[in-house]
């Protein structure tokens, strides 16, 4: 593979613990060197004003690929990907069939090794058929994590001991809290704007005790747990708490749930209708103080793609979800950084090595020697978020016609360029 050079550019790997204008030196797909790099006959990326960071890592993608292919495919997917700085995602297993076998395992890998985009990993899951899945042999066969995402395991006994078997593999169970008998029909968060809609509300109580369940269950085991797409200011202290008791516990939150509240849904706009449902600003403040401190470990997407038709129906008829790969740092830097909740360097932890720790994947750091995954960014660039020009199949995005900073101008994965001045090389 040819060297690639990227010059004057502001290297920020916080996981290193490096900020400063910095060369890199890429040679057959992996960081050779970070200095002072002189060499006339390498191709070179001038980054001057630009920020040069690890790629992203995003750890909740839904990609729907197989049986959700109109929606999105593995590689419209991993093409939205790039376009958003992430050279890294973990593919989300409530695809049609479900991914609890191996073979369906090895179907994403495989198509995705084909396809030579952005890196894939493969999620599977918990349950299969209301019993405990085989997950050793989905780990063999190449699965990193095992969730039923878009659904709670609500038995308590059957994730008491779904935990104690990925104790034994040492397999993250990444839980999607909901407690379905509180949640129920609900179309959005139960509050002020719900009762002036007339629509039916999803209390905070629904989201607290599946997430109390979940940490006490893995905590009496000794078990990971990692809580997603957290929403409320009580689910954020739970964690906390349970940290400061020393439980294996980690979570993320999702760029819409810290920075947008329950009153994007007037007017009916069903792009933002989601689970969890947007809540109210003292819960995006929770969510945030919770980055700030080190509660939440990490940010994650919850991408989740639609056809227009899956929105364009009365709003307690659409179905939930807002895509986010291409938006995802720019609503951190917008409304985290901008807003001094969190540092640039914070953020971009947020987004490279801390999710990529809780995986377990040597993904997220600018290490010598380590895959040159590398996302290119120009901090100030504003612009205005225009779904139709998305690589992905989803256009349904909470964050449409708002004005954000700071866009991908390159990425690179495996030391390869996939994103070139804001487009897809293939």
């Amino acid at each position: 593979m040819k060297k690639i050079i990227i010059t004057n550019g502001r290297v920020i790997d916080p996981k290193n613990k490096l900020d400063k204008i910095v060369d890199i030196l890429i040679e057959n797909g992996k960081i050779k060197k970070i200095g002072k790099i002189s060499d006339s006959k390498t191709e070179k990326i001038n980054a001057k004003g630009l920020i040069v960071a690890p790629g992203f890592v995003d750890m909740h993608v839904h990609l729907r690929e197989p049986g959700g292919e109109a929606k999105e495919t593995i590689e419209t997917g991993l093409k939205s990907a790039l376009k958003g700085g992430i050279t890294s995602v973990l593919a989300m297993p409530n695809t049609n069939p479900l991914i609890d076998s191996p073979v369906l395992v090895k179907y994403q890998l495989n198509k995705a090794k084909e396809l030579n985009l952005a890196n894939l990993f493969v999620s599977a899951r918990i349950t299969k058929n209301g019993c405990l899945s085989d997950m050793r042999q989905l780990q063999l066969a190449g699965a990193i994590a095992l969730t039923d995402d878009g659904d709670d395991v609500e038995d308590a006994g059957l994730l008491r001991h779904a935990f104690e078997w990925a104790k034994t593999f040492d397999l993250p169970i990444l839980v999607h809290a909901e407690m379905t008998s509180i949640s129920g029909n609900g179309a959005m968060h139960e509050g002020e704007i719900s009762s002036k809609l007339g629509l039916t509300g999803i209390p905070r109580s629904a989201e607290d005790l599946a997430v109390y369940k979940s940490i006490l269950l893995a905590e009496e085991i000794g078990a990971k747990v990692h809580i997603t797409h957290v929403s409320t200011f009580g689910a954020v202290e739970a964690i906390r708490q349970a940290k400061k008791r020393g439980a294996k516990v980690t979570a993320e939150a999702t760029p819409h749930h810290f920075s947008l509240t329950h009153e994007e849904c007037l007017n009916w706009n069903t792009n933002a209708k989601m689970y969890p449902p947007l809540r109210e600003e003292k819960d995006i403040k929770a969510v945030q103080k919770g980055l700030k401190d080190g509660t939440i470990d990490a940010i994650a997407t919850d991408h989740a793609p639609h056809t227009a038709m899956d929105k364009l129906v009365p709003f307690d008829e659409a179905t939930r979800g807002t895509v986010g790969l291409e938006t995802s740092f720019a609503v951190g830097n917008t409304y985290l950084v901008r807003n001094k909740a969190l540092t640039l360097n914070e953020l971009i932890s947020k987004m490279t090595y801390k999710p990529a720790k809780i995986l377990g994947i040597k993904k997220g750091t600018l290490n010598i020697g380590t895959d040159a995954d590398i996302a290119i960014i120009d901090p100030n660039k504003k612009w205005v978020v225009n779904p139709d020009n998305f690589e992905s199949k989803g256009k349904n995005s909470a964050f449409a016609n708002k004005t954000l900073y700071g866009q991908i101008v390159h990425t690179l994965v495996n030391g390869e360029i996939k994103l070139k001045n804001k487009k897809i090389i293939q």
